[in-house]
């Protein structure tokens, strides 16, 4: 399911249909954008195809005529720039093996050194390169293609899955942290990243994630673990959702543990590393990735002695600009890399001798080839315009940066937060889960109402932000994000039946439930507190309760509940959840 590109594969005694190939191509485009390719054999050896655009891709594919095999892929740049040289297949030296992958592997640049001190010519720095080029190496030693296959997954860490073509026309499939799926008809085998595709070929489709299989003649062996049947749904999205929205935020928990692998700890430390040496430190993003910024400030400036100064894109240029020196460091934002309010922002602060950090999800943006130093979020594409995925992954980046700069990294207090940072992916599965059912009934308690008021006290202040963002453009309400001390000095007028509230609690909780009792018999409040806040109860009968965590750490877990309440919302008011109105994934130009 994660949307980090995909691969797929089509074995048949009968030839490949070039249908199979664009139908599965243009359903993996909506997860990679950042290449496109296949590999087959001929007579005379293998033969690979490479496009960047998805348009030249489909229009090579009318006159193929392949024989029995084909793999191929649509690609997620996670490690290596958008190139042709980067985009998988990528083939053996002696042209035997050839490979399309998708995801990252622990160690990749050490393990692509070490290839290359035994003789192997690399030809990008894509993780295909590095298995079809360790595979080669294993061969040379074992002599046998099932057992080298399983060795390279018992070797090589990460979180990845790839498909083997050998000039045999034999197939493996390995997967290792990812899912893929095996549709298995009369007279062929196909494979495919989304089951979508698969389903015009076979009605016997299978999972399988953490394992190999073999593929001869059409006929599946499960070398390490069995595929199991699935029973596959069609809907609008693929995967079985009605929503990209729905299915982004369900791969979140997934989302923050492919980070824990991407983010190499060399461009943390080196990014840190100039943010400590900064003259001054600014901090900017737009819309939800500002929302993202300032918690990265709050983050930063409660564990170390860095001072960041958080401002939104649009206004640094009239607020902050003149202030910027050489030595300055701007911490930039954006996860389509592409905001002109950022850009023109760091373009103007390059011109005044500031350094760039940015955060960004894809490679290739301008936002990456203006930065110093960059750090993929690596969320996937993200193809509902409401940010779910991307946002959380900038929070946990944020929170990473804030540890990287803290001064006593060895203390009781920044150990418990790191412990918990890693627990951060196991424990997002489960608030997703468990506030299914009270987000759903206070949507459905509130559906009539035109606004609502998102509360949020210190480190969760931006997190009432984002929340009202998400309720304004999923809803398609008047929501407003405030912070819950301010909330008495004027706004708390507007309270009544029409206007419900929700407060996210911190652990320091006496002065929100001094606020809540003012306004418990006034207004409909959604509360958000931790698993041992013993007074929510007597205050609502709406209550989200998460596992209690650092305080730094509770807002990525707030904002699960807040996504969750902003998509059933706009469910139930027939919302158009993935396109709203008048909104663009992101902003090309600002007059």
């Amino acid at each position: 399911m994660p949307g980090v590109g995909g691969i797929f594969g089509f074995f048949s005694k009968n030839g490949v249909p070039n249908n199979f190939i664009k139908v599965a191509a243009e359903t993996l485009s909506l997860f990679g954008r950042d290449g496109y390719g296949i590999g087959y054999n001929e007579e005379n050896g293998i033969v690979v195809k490479k496009y960047l655009d998805l348009k030249s891709f489909m229009e090579s594919m009318s006159d193929l005529n392949i024989s029995y095999a084909v793999i191929g892929l649509c690609r997620y740049a996670v490690y290596g720039r958008p190139a042709k040289n980067n985009t998988p297949p990528h083939i053996d030296c002696k042209g035997k093996i050839t490979v399309v992958a998708r995801g990252i592997l622990q160690n990749q640049a050490q393990l692509i050194e070490s290839l290359m001190k035994k003789g192997h010519l690399l030809e990008g720095k894509d993780l295909a390169s590095v298995i079809v080029h360790y595979l080669e190496e294993s061969l040379g030693t074992h002599g046998d293609m099932e057992g080298s296959v399983q060795k390279l997954y018992s070797e090589l860490e990460g979180m990845y899955s790839a498909l083997i073509l050998d000039r045999s026309n034999n197939g493996y499939l390995i997967s290792r942290g990812l899912c893929e799926y095996i549709g298995i008809g009369a007279d062929n085998v196909a494979v495919c990243s989304e089951y979508d595709v698969l389903l015009e070929y076979s009605k016997n489709v299978k999972k399988i994630k953490d394992g190999v299989i073999a593929i001869r003649k059409t006929q599946v062996y499960p070398l390490l673990s069995e595929p199991q049947k699935i029973g596959a749904v069609r809907k609008k999205v693929p995967g079985g959702y009605e929503y990209f929205m729905e299915r982004e935020m369900e791969e979140i928990p997934w989302v923050l543990e492919f980070q824990n692998i991407v983010q190499k700890s060399m461009y943390v430390e080196l990014a840190t590393k100039l943010i400590k040496n900064a003259g001054r430190v600014y901090m900017i993003g737009s819309g939800s990735s500002f929302n993202a910024t300032l918690y990265g400030a709050y983050a930063i400036n409660e564990l170390s002695d860095v001072e960041p100064i958080a401002q939104n894109a649009t206004e640094f240029i009239y607020f902050m600009l003149k202030r910027v020196r050489a030595g300055d460091v701007i911490i930039a934002n954006s996860q389509s890399g592409k905001s002109s309010d950022v850009l023109r922002a760091v373009s103007k602060s390059r011109l005044r001798g500031a350094l760039i950090v940015g955060v960004l999800n894809l490679l290739g943006s301008p936002l990456m080839f203006a930065s110093n130093v960059y750090i993929p979020i690596a969320a996937g594409i993200e193809n509902a315009i409401p940010a779910t995925k991307t946002f959380v992954a900038q929070l946990y980046t944020f929170a990473k940066i804030a540890l990287k700069l803290s001064e006593c990294e060895g203390s009781g207090e920044l150990m418990n937060i790191n412990e918990a940072l890693y627990k951060l992916p196991k424990l997002a599965e489960k608030v997703l889960e468990d506030s299914k059912i009270v987000a759903k009934k206070f949507a459905e308690y509130v559906s009539n109402v035109n606004s609502i008021f998102v509360l949020g006290r210190g480190i969760s202040f931006p997190i009432a932000l984002e929340g009202a963002l998400k309720l304004k453009e999923v809803a398609q309400i008047h929501a407003e994000g405030i912070d819950a001390g301010e909330f008495r000095h004027g706004s708390k007028t507007l309270l009544g039946d029409n206007c419900p509230v929700i407060v996210m609690v911190p652990q320091a909780r006496e002065d929100t439930y001094s606020l809540i009792d003012e306004i418990k018999d006034v207004s409909s409040i959604l509360i958000v507190t931790c698993d041992t806040d013993p007074f929510a109860d007597k205050f609502s009968r709406f209550i989200v309760k998460i596992p209690t965590i650092p305080e730094l750490l509770a807002p990525i877990l707030y904002i699960l509940v807040l996504q969750r309440l902003a998509l059933y919302l706009g469910i139930i008011k027939g919302r158009s959840i993935d396109q709203p109105p008048m909104l663009r994934k992101y902003v090309v130009l600002t007059r």
